[in-house]
Parts: C-alpha cells; sequence; structure tokens
C-alpha cells in the first residue's frame, strides 16, 4: 500500500489531500481517506523562540524610552494615576429616609374544615393479607436516579492557538511508515514557511485520528525535501531544504539526525558524519529531468508541465554520437521497436546521420539479465552495423547500459550509453 499527503501541484498549489493506492495483482485503485479527526496545530520550536526575542525586544524597548523619558525630565504619568480632586460642591440637604412601612399582619387561613364534619369517623380499612395471613407490606418505589452532570464547557481557546483541523497544505514533506498501518509526516513548506512538525497518523480499524507529537532535544532547522526512513523506533532523516525567512533564502543542508518517539513525545539527536567521503548536501528537488526509456516516452508533454529541462536518453544519445561521427546505427531489442526510433530519429533530424535501426530480437528483460549469450547476440549486430558504415553505435535500449564496456572490449566502433549521455548533458545544461 501506497500513502500520499499533499504536496504541490503544477500549478504551484498547496496540497493536504490524504489518499492511498492499493496493488492487487496487476491493478491497483485509489481511495481518498476521509473522517480523520482534526487536530489542534502546536506552535514550533522555533516560532517559540522568535515570539520570545520578540517579546523581549519590546520590552528592553520600553525599558529604554522609559530611562530615556526619566534622563530628560518628563516624568511619565503613572498608569493608574487618580485624577485630582476638585472642590465637591456643598451637597443639598438630604432629607432622612423614610420609615418603612410595617406590612399588615397575615391573616391567618382557618383551619380546613373535614369535608364530612360532623359525620361518624371512618372504620381504618382492613390490610391486605399474603396466604399465610400476614399484612402484605407495599413496595417502596425506588428512587430515582440522579441525573448526570453535563460535562463542564471547554476553557476558552488560546488566541493565537491554530484552529482544529488536518495538518497544514504543504509541498515537499517527509514520510515514511513507522509500522505496516502508522505513518508519519514530517516537515515540508506551507506558504513559504519551512515546517518541523511530526505527526503521525494509524490506518488500521477504528477511530483515525491526527497526532502531533511535541518534539524535544537537539534545535534543527526546519526542511522540506529531506530523505527519511524508520529503523525500528528510529526515524532517520538526511538533509532538505531549509527556507530562511529573514532573507528568503533557500538553502541545502547537509546534516544527519534521528527522531526517537516515545508516547507523544520525539527526541531529535544529531549524529555526526564521519568518513573520508562525506553526503553532500542535498533535496528532493531536481535541476533537471532525465527519461530513462530509450523510446522517449512523454518527452514533449512532460516539457510543457516541467519546471526544469528535460532530457530523453534516445534524443541525448543521437546527438552524441553526431558528435562521434557523422554516420551512426541503432542496435536495440525487439522489431517492435524500430519503427518507433525512427520517427524520432527523423523528427529529431537525424535521418541523414542514421545508417540503421538493428533489432536484435532479445527482449528488455533478457537484455537486463545479461549473460554470455546476450552479449554475443549483441555483439553480432554491433559488427553488422559497423559493416554497413557506421562509425559509432547506440545502444537502443536502458537496460544495455551495464553492457557497455564489455560490448566495448569486443569491437572498434564506439558505443553511445544513451542514459550516460543524458545524464551528462543535463550535468551541462544546469551548470552556472
Amino acid at each position: 500500500k501506497l500513502v500520499v499527503f499533499g504536496g504541490a501541484a503544477l500549478s504551484g498549489e498547496e496540497m493536504d489531500d490524504l489518499a492511498t493506492f492499493t496493488v492487487e495483482g496487476t491493478k491497483g485503485s485509489w481511495q481518498t481517506v476521509e473522517g480523520v479527526k482534526p487536530y489542534r496545530a502546536m506552535k514550533s520550536r522555533h516560532q517559540v523562540i522568535r515570539d520570545e526575542k520578540e517579546a523581549a525586544e519590546e520590552a528592553a524597548a520600553e525599558a529604554a524610552a522609559a530611562e530615556k523619558a526619566a534622563a530628560e525630565g518628563d516624568e511619565p504619568a503613572p498608569e493608574a494615576a487618580e485624577a485630582k480632586p476638585e472642590e465637591a460642591a456643598p451637597a443639598e440637604a438630604e432629607e432622612p429616609p423614610a420609615a418603612p412601612e410595617t406590612p399588615p399582619p397575615a391573616e391567618e387561613e382557618p383551619p380546613a374544615l373535614e369535608a364530612n364534619e360532623g359525620a361518624e369517623p371512618a372504620e381504618p380499612a382492613e390490610p391486605e393479607l399474603d396466604e399465610d395471613g400476614n399484612p402484605i407490606v407495599p413496595e417502596a418505589e425506588p428512587e430515582a436516579e440522579p441525573e448526570p452532570e453535563p460535562e463542564p464547557e471547554p476553557e476558552p481557546e488560546d488566541e493565537d492557538a491554530a484552529p482544529l483541523g488536518p495538518p497544514a497544505k504543504r509541498q515537499g514533506p517527509a514520510m515514511t511508515m513507522l509500522t505496516p498501518t502508522k505513518f508519519v509526516i514530517f516537515g515540508g513548506e506551507s506558504e513559504e514557511v519551512s515546517m518541523e512538525d511530526f505527526v503521525t497518523l494509524d490506518l488500521k480499524g477504528g477511530s483515525l485520528a491526527w497526532v502531533e507529537h511535541t518534539v524535544e532535544g537537539e534545535l534543527f532547522k526546519p526542511r522540506k525535501g529531506a530523505a527519511m526512513c524508520a529503523a525500528g523506533d528510529a526515524v532517520y532523516v538526511f538533509g532538505g531544504v531549509h527556507r530562511n525567512e529573514d532573507d528568503d533564502a533557500e538553502v541545502l543542508l547537509d546534516d544527519f539526525f534521528v527522531l526517537r518517539a516515545e508516547g507523544k513525545v520525539v527526541t531529535a539527536e544529531a549524529i555526526p558524519l564521519k568518513g573520508a567521503v562525506l553526503p553532500e548536501a542535498r533535496a528532493f528537488g531536481a535541476d533537471a529531468l532525465v527519461i530513462g526509456c530509450f523510446d522517449d516516452t512523454g518527452l514533449a508533454e512532460i516539457r510543457c508541465a516541467a519546471h526544469c529541462p528535460v532530457i530523453g536518453i534516445g534524443q541525448a544519445a543521437y546527438h552524441m554520437a553526431a558528435l562521434l561521427g557523422q554516420r551512426f546505427s541503432v542496435v536495440t531489442t525487439l522489431p517492435v521497436s524500430v519503427p518507433v526510433i525512427r520517427g524520432n530519429i527523423d523528427s529529431y533530424g537525424f535521418a541523414p546521420n542514421c545508417v540503421s535501426v538493428r533489432a536484435s530480437g532479445l527482449s528488455v528483460l533478457e537484455v537486463e539479465a545479461g549473460g554470455s549469450a546476450v552479449l554475443a547476440r549483441l555483439g553480432d549486430e554491433i559488427v553488422q552495423a559497423g559493416a554497413e558504415g557506421a562509425q559509432s553505435v547506440v545502444l537502443g535500449c536502458a537496460g544495455m547500459a551495464p553492457l557497455r564496456s564489455a560490448l566495448a572490449a569486443n569491437t572498434p566502433v564506439p558505443l553511445v550509453d544513451g542514459v550516460a549521455a543524458a545524464a551528462r548533458l543535463a550535468s551541462a545544461m544546469v551548470q552556472d
């Protein structure tokens, strides 16, 4: 099962939807998760620090203003100063209060007369007897149960408290599963503010409720796009992007820390990185995209939607092959791929440079499996392409990339790997 929360649409709108994707055989289905009990988000540790700093600065400014006023001789009027009493006008003689009227004595009601006054007193009724001749005592009516006391009214909420709801809309949150049914959302960026909250949700049967955990321990920068994974009861976080609110600049992070949850409290602990080679600062964001299918499937559509350069490994390979020699051939997998590849070569403007597109008859899975038979079959096609006049040969499947070195050892014709070509071109396109 795949769990998806939030993110940003192509329009830039931040999302807070929650959905799951369940795989069943070769098919799958999306399901929106609804009815989750809301929660009230806490202030982040950095927000609390900023509030305390602003309060201290405001108090210091007020104290400095008071000292300046005192030094200039202008004593500020006390806050609770009483107005100078004016001479009161002579009060008019007040008439003495009238004595309260004595209420007339209440008339005593005469005693109620019996209905049959003067009649002979009635004989007392004989009590009912049971089978043994004993008088039957009537059972006392059960006392009514006291009504339950109403629940106390909730205390008034803090004016600065967040409203009840799901986690804030955000882009770039880090997510990982803690158990087969429970996942955590960490950080992200909401309205250009980096976040550091740690919120969990258990999808198992029963009531669904968001739970935000109090974060304690070492202070780390809020971030989006961090790499995160769970191991046992610990969640490990590396890198991400922090947006500095003072100058609105984004900073790539290279810190590594662990978050350990116990109940509703999460404790952060930094992990020093050691070794000769340390990972560079990084985040989920991409400066360029490479389509890892030699047919360049969806290349035009993705270029229209992407915010960065998009390169197909087929197109990159043709450019590289044309630089190595004016004439090149393509060795691909099955014959069904040949028309698609020829169509791409024509649309990219490389038809005059292409000698041939040769199908090896091997499926993609067979190519990826490798082995001596696969190398021999591809080697034969490369030799024949060279005999046709190709000055370089393009490996027409991403699965052939790991085989390039072994194939190159048995042929003098230069071989072009589209995956490596696209990566090099992408790197060149994003250089400052």
